[in-house]
């Protein structure tokens, strides 16, 4: 019996380091490249929830929606207002560095590719489409 727990772990731990853990980094390098091409410092990328509210300044986003973003932890509603800021936020971002509908579709549905795609790619960021206040509609 213990064996078989102690064998759980450490498949479990061989998970997180085989494939969590890069995935982890992949984004955090893909977050540095794209705060900095923003003109923000990279390193903002490492403070969690400071990192969302710079990748919410880079799309044009009022700040403040971050709160709205965090309210997934509640039950049923919070999941769908996080899934309709996060495809809003995908679609803004990919507006900022000047891309089109398909890299907006590929933010929304394979975020682990298209957000290396737009930090190590050629996108350059051009700034929020529309300036001024932002509202969802």
């Amino acid at each position: 019996m213990e064996y078989t727990i102690f064998m759980f772990m450490v498949m479990f731990m061989l998970f997180f380091i085989v494939v969590t853990l890069p995935v982890a980094l992949l984004m955090i390098f893909s977050y540095w490249k794209i705060f900095t091409k923003a003109g923000e410092p990279g390193w903002y990328a490492l403070i969690p929830v400071f990192n969302m509210i710079i990748v919410f300044k880079i799309a044009g986003i009022n700040p403040l929606w971050v709160l709205l973003y965090l309210a997934a932890f509640i039950p049923f509603v919070g999941g769908f207002a996080s899934l309709g800021i996060t495809i809003y936020l995908s679609i803004k971002l990919a507006q900022s560095f000047g891309r089109e509908a398909g890299t907006m579709i590929g933010l929304i549905l394979l975020p682990i590719v298209f957000y290396p795609i737009l930090a190590f790619g050629s996108a350059e960021y051009v700034g929020p489409k529309f300036e001024g206040t932002q509202t969802i509609v």
